[in-house]
């Protein structure tokens, strides 16, 4: 008994002792600031969409708790593999709202931080002969991944487009999937403004 009675009183004797010792644990000093809460590759960027190196559009991405990114265009090929199945030449209307993507941060480095993206399809509408048809781009679940530059302040992102749907039926199937990369142009606000 005795004996029990003196492990008890060194184990809250070294309980005492480590908590009392700063051990430089610099995450839980800021997450006493309100005002370090937020990562550093928060805030907004300008950028251009390509697919194989070819530019189909631009758009900004606004990183916070999700990317949001303020659109996702379709590619040439697509709008005339669409067009071509509506009986068109070209379609009149071509209307894709932000995409938004959660992701995790997985691993860092002194210079980036690198992220898994969990993307969702992407849904639009498209305008032919008077009427609308719905489109969605089926992304690729795995393998959607994102870097950000801390140097250089860089985002780029690789989505995999593995099909396209025209009003719920298959239009085109991608083997292997297309790569659609997102890469910043700069950054127009950090998340501290």
């Amino acid at each position: 008994m005795r004996m029990m009675k003196y492990v008890f009183y060194l184990l809250i004797g070294l309980l005492c002792v480590s908590c009392a010792v700063d051990d430089g644990d610099e995450m839980s000093r800021e997450n006493l600031n309100s005002a370090n809460l937020s990562p550093e590759y928060y805030g907004r960027f300008e950028g251009i969409w390509s697919i194989n190196g070819q530019n189909i559009g631009s758009a900004e991405l606004e990183m916070g708790v999700q990317q949001v990114y303020s659109i996702l265009p379709l590619s040439p090929d697509v709008q005339q593999a669409i067009a071509r199945k509506l009986g068109v030449e070209a379609l009149d209307d071509v209307r894709g709202g932000s995409y938004g993507v959660s992701y995790l941060e997985t691993a860092y480095s002194a210079s980036s931080r690198y992220f898994t993206l969990l993307p969702n399809d992407v849904e639009m509408t498209v305008k032919a002969k008077g009427h609308e048809h719905k489109v969605q781009l089926v992304m690729e679940l795995n393998n959607a991944k994102a870097v950000y530059d801390k140097r250089t302040t860089a985002f780029v992102a690789f989505f995999l487009l593995a099909g396209v749907r025209l009003d719920g039926e298959l239009l085109m199937e991608y083997k292997p999937s297309q790569t659609i990369q997102f890469k910043s142009t700069k950054k127009t606000r950090t998340s501290g403004d």
